[in-house]
């Protein structure tokens, strides 16, 4: 039998470097798609489970706005993360459930 260390200290979904950056992620609660938004240029955009299992990772050239679509994924909790063009990362905690508005 196998055992697991799941450690979700609250650091892990707070901002990282946040400054100068201006990331957004929203909605934070959603039935499908998360808009991810940042001034200085999205360089990757990355999806993780709440076991820490990385789901998606998509590099970009600098955009200033990509989406993350978690409609063909369970309803459960996510992480976001964000890398900008500067190397701020900003991660973020989402919610894909079917009531959401």
């Amino acid at each position: 039998m196998s055992s697991y260390d799941i450690n979700l200290d609250a650091s892990g979904i707070e901002d990282i470097n946040a400054t100068g950056a201006n990331i957004v992620v929203s909605p934070t609660i959603t039935p499908d798609v998360v808009n991810v938004r940042c001034d200085a240029g999205i360089q990757a955009v990355r999806l993780f489970d709440t076991t820490g299992r990385c789901l998606e990772a998509t590099k970009y050239d600098d955009i200033s706005h990509a989406t993350v679509n978690l409609s063909g994924y369970p309803y459960s909790v996510y992480l976001i993360e964000v890398t900008s063009s500067q190397g701020v990362r900003k991660v973020q905690r989402v919610f894909h459930s079917p009531n959401a508005f």
